[in-house]
């Protein structure tokens, strides 16, 4: 399994307070995904890093306290 790739910030206008933060071996083909979702492709990367461990950062950022899930 191949360990890197990039984690993502996500966000959309029609929820501004909200963000999608995920991992993707290609977070440009991630964000087309989720345009999909939206008849006005409002989605947009705020901030994607490459990191070796994209599944261990991934729990890094979720388990932040300041991070509130819903």
């Amino acid at each position: 399994m191949i360990k890197a790739g990039y984690t993502y910030l996500i966000s959309t206008p029609v929820w501004p307070e909200h963000y999608k933060i995920g991992v993707s071996y290609d977070c440009h083909k991630r964000l087309h995904q989720y345009q999909t979702y939206s008849p006005y492709r409002g989605f947009q990367i705020q901030k994607y890093d490459f990191v070796l461990n994209k599944l261990d950062t991934e729990k890094l950022i979720l388990n932040h306290p300041l991070i509130q899930r819903e």
